[in-house]
């Protein structure tokens, strides 16, 4: 095999093949966002969104569910949750998960977009560090199918790295010389190009935040310490009429 450095080109049959090796490798799992901050995720959603007694909420691509058992078990309301993934492996892992917790509803095996959820059916949809491993056409389906699937006056909430340093995610093979991000970003965003582009959706902004998802104890050891901004939050409302 020649050896010439090479920019990948991203395919799902691609992301799969690293997503479910990442899965299968425990070093790698306990990196996963998910796992890593989910009680600080449930905790800031909770804080923040004025979500009603009885609401329905969707984690949209939810992998392995880490978030979701977070939510759950912060959960304080008759809440009900409610996952989705492209990964029939996830898909299964989740279900196997939650069996038998009542106020988990189900995970839904999503092969294209729109899907089967009916419209306006949750109060608010969870997109986290998923944004920024889409093409073009991947966030368009996304989004308006977050937007379809939300009642009016529901939530979105997206996460996502704030400008990221890309290249210093990209590693190369050195057997065939394929240079790619190591956790398969397409792209990187700030708090302006993520507000225009979700708001090109009808989405209207409620919070949109730059923040590190660190505990109060890691804050107070990092308080005079001048860091940028690691992490994204949007938080968009759908109109109520």
């Amino acid at each position: 095999m020649e050896f010439k450095p090479h920019k990948i080109e991203w395919s799902g049959e691609k992301s799969a093949r690293i997503w479910d090796y990442y899965s299968s490798n425990h070093h790698y799992r306990n990196n996963f966002f998910g796992l890593q901050v989910g009680h600080l995720i449930a905790s800031y959603i909770y804080q923040s969104i004025p979500l009603t007694p009885s609401a329905k909420i969707l984690d949209f691509s939810c992998g392995m569910g880490d978030i979701l058992e977070q939510l759950i078990n912060k959960s304080k309301s008759h809440y009900t949750f409610y996952g989705t993934d492209f990964s029939e492996k996830n898909v299964e892992y989740v279900t196997r998960r939650f069996k038998g917790n009542t106020k988990f509803k189900g995970i839904k095996f999503l092969r294209d977009l729109p899907s089967e959820l009916p419209d306006n059916e949750f109060e608010l949809v969870l997109l986290t560090e998923v944004i920024e491993h889409l093409t073009d056409e991947e966030i368009n389906g996304t989004l308006s199918e977050i937007y379809r699937v939300l009642k009016p006056g529901g939530f979105v909430f997206i996460t996502t790295p704030n400008k990221e340093i890309y290249e210093a995610g990209e590693q190369l093979c050195p057997d065939c010389g394929c240079i790619y991000h190591r956790w398969q970003h397409l792209r990187v965003w700030d708090r302006v190009s993520l507000s225009i582009y979700v708001e090109k959706f009808k989405f209207n902004p409620f919070i949109v935040k730059e923040l590190n998802w660190t505990s109060w104890k890691s804050k107070i050891l990092t308080f005079y310490k001048k860091r940028e901004k690691g992490g994204l939050v949007y938080i968009g409302q759908k109109p109520k009429n």
